[in-house]
């Protein structure tokens, strides 16, 4: 686990974000994290309703990253929000593209431009070696009917 130093935020409900963990034994089931442009993952310990918006909030009000944080992220591609949202696939060693990545929805989308968010994930694997990041896209929503080829669905391996 961890340094103290890179636990960023220890709630009430009892959630932390841990920075650069590097594998995912003390995690939880489907938990989210933000990878920024040099690769640090930051990774809540369980997700209990959390979503990737309370987790921006901190890493904003940590000054992880600059400015105020702003809702209309998930229309952008990593290179224009200078983060990935992420999310562990059920229990297992993945991390794959999180859900709230909206240019990646369409297949010709994912085709065009996911290009554009795996350095993101190459950096976080040289940070993060034990873990396994994908480059997927993440549904936990049920009436999705997209191309498994791009999209991860919850029970099935990708």
């Amino acid at each position: 686990m961890s340094k103290m130093k890179d636990r960023l935020k220890a709630s009430p409900e009892g959630w932390e974000i841990i920075k650069n963990p590097g594998n995912l034994v003390s995690f939880g089931k489907d938990v989210r994290g933000v990878i920024t442009k040099s690769g640090d993952l930051y990774l809540e310990t369980r997700s209990d309703g959390t979503i990737h918006h309370d987790i921006l909030g901190v890493l904003y009000e940590r000054g992880v990253f600059p400015g105020t944080f702003r809702r209309d992220w998930t229309k952008k591609t990593p290179d224009e929000s200078g983060f990935l949202t992420v999310q562990r696939h059920e229990n297992t060693s993945m991390i794959c593209i999180g859900e709230s990545n909206r240019p990646l929805y369409r297949k010709n989308d994912y085709l065009e431009k996911i290009d554009l968010y795996r350095p993101f994930l190459e950096q976080a694997s040289l940070k993060n070696p034990e873990i396994r990041f994908v480059d997927k896209l993440i549904r936990i929503k049920g009436n999705f009917k997209g191309d498994e080829m791009f999209v991860t669905i919850r029970g099935k391996k990708p």
